[in-house]
C-alpha cells in the first residue's frame, strides 16, 4: 500500500507492507522447533545445532514477513525529470479487479511509468492524488470509468455544492462485504461436493479389504458439514448501501439477520460517482460532503446507479444554469 505522509514535512509517499508468506512460513518453521524439545532423549551437540538452526530460520523468516512501513521521498519536479520535449508528465488513475487495487500512476515524459499511490479503496487514493497532483505540477488525468466532469466534481466539490437530495426518493444498492464472495462460495459448495465425493470412493475401495470405522466416518462428514457451513454463510452474507437526504447508512446482514449496527454517515452528499478499478464488476460509490470523500463497496450495473447518475447530472446542470 502506498500513501502520502502528511505528518512531517516535506510531504513524501510512505510504502506500507502488511504481513507476507515468508511471516507464515517463520511460524511454521518456530513449531517445529518445538518437537526436539519434546523427545525423551538427551541434548547431544548436534540436536541443540538443529534447534539453534530452526530456531534461528524462524526468527528471520517471522522479520522477513513482518509488517512494516518505510518513507520514501517524492519525484522530483524538475522538468527533466518530469517532462521532457515529447510530453509533459500525467498522473493516471488505474486499478485491478481481483484483489480490488486502486492506484495513480505517474507517466512521465518519456513514456516510463511510476506508482506512487495504491490503496484497497478509492477515496483516500484520489484524495493523495489531488494533492500530489498539485504539489508535482501534473495533470490529475480521469480513470476509473469516471469522466473529466464527474472526476471535477468530487475534487472540487466546494464549486458544484448543491442542496440535499429533498424529496428524492432513497438510492438502494447492493453493497458486497467480501471482494469476490460469488466466486469463493461457489468454489466452497464444489469442495464440500468433492470431500463428500472422495470419501464415498474411498471408502467402498477399501470395503473389500477393511471396513471403516465410524470414526473415519463421522470425521468425514463432519468435513463436509463444515464447508457447507462456510458456503452457507458466504451465500447469506449481504450488504445495502442506502443514499438519502439524511447521508449514507450501510448494513450488513446474513439473509434477514442483522450483524452488527448499521454504519451511517450524517452528511449532505455534494456529489457522487461509481468507480470501478480495471473494469470489473465490483467497485466502490464515491461520494463527497465538500470537504471529504467517503467510498461504499458496490456492485454495478444496477438501475440505481443510472438514476443517481442522471439526478446528480441534473442538478449540475440547474446549477450552472443559475
Amino acid at each position: 500500500m502506498l500513501t502520502l505522509d502528511r505528518k512531517q514535512p516535506p510531504l513524501a509517499l510512505r510504502e506500507w507492507r502488511r504481513f507476507e508468506p515468508p511471516f507464515l512460513a517463520g511460524m511454521l518453521f518456530a513449531a517445529l522447533a518445538l518437537v526436539p524439545l519434546t523427545a525423551s532423549t538427551p541434548f547431544t551437540p548436534l540436536r541443540v545445532l538443529g534447534l539453534g538452526l530452526l530456531v534461528t530460520t524462524a526468527i528471520w523468516l517471522m522479520l522477513v514477513g513482518r509488517p512494516r512501513s518505510r518513507r520514501r521521498a517524492l519525484p522530483s519536479r524538475a522538468p527533466a525529470a518530469l517532462g521532457t520535449r515529447e510530453g509533459r508528465a500525467v498522473l493516471e488513475l488505474e486499478g485491478s479487479p481481483l484483489p480490488p487495487t486502486y492506484r495513480a500512476v505517474l507517466v512521465l515524459g518519456d513514456g516510463s511509468r511510476q506508482v506512487v499511490l495504491e490503496r484497497d479503496e478509492p477515496a483516500g487514493v484520489l484524495e493523495d492524488a489531488s494533492l500530489l497532483a498539485r504539489e508535482l505540477g501534473v495533470t490529475l488525468a480521469p480513470g476509473w470509468g469516471v469522466d473529466e466532469a464527474s472526476l471535477d466534481a468530487l475534487l472540487h466539490s466546494h464549486a458544484h455544492a448543491t442542496p440535499r437530495f429533498g424529496n428524492t426518493a432513497p438510492f438502494r444498492f447492493e453493497s458486497p462485504p467480501l471482494a469476490a464472495q460469488r466466486n469463493a462460495a461457489w468454489t466452497t459448495l464444489w469442495a464440500s461436493a468433492f470431500v463428500l465425493v472422495a470419501t464415498i470412493a474411498m471408502s467402498d475401495a477399501a470395503r473389500s479389504r477393511v471396513t471403516p470405522g465410524s470414526l473415519s466416518l463421522t470425521l468425514a462428514g463432519v468435513s463436509v458439514v463444515l464447508v457447507l457451513f462456510v458456503w452457507l454463510w458466504l451465500v447469506g452474507l449481504r450488504g445495502k448501501v442506502e443514499l438519502g437526504p439524511a447521508g449514507v447508512t450501510r448494513r450488513v446482514s446474513w439473509f434477514r439477520f442483522g450483524l452488527g449496527r448499521p454504519e451511517h454517515h450524517e452528511m449532505a452528499i455534494v456529489a457522487a460517482s461509481f468507480v470501478t478499478p480495471g473494469g470489473a464488476p465490483l467497485g466502490h460509490l464515491l461520494v463527497s460532503n465538500g470537504t471529504k470523500l467517503f467510498a461504499f463497496p458496490l456492485r454495478g450495473g444496477s438501475p440505481e446507479l443510472v438514476r443517481l447518475h442522471e439526478t446528480l447530472a441534473a442538478r449540475r446542470t440547474n446549477r450552472a444554469a443559475e
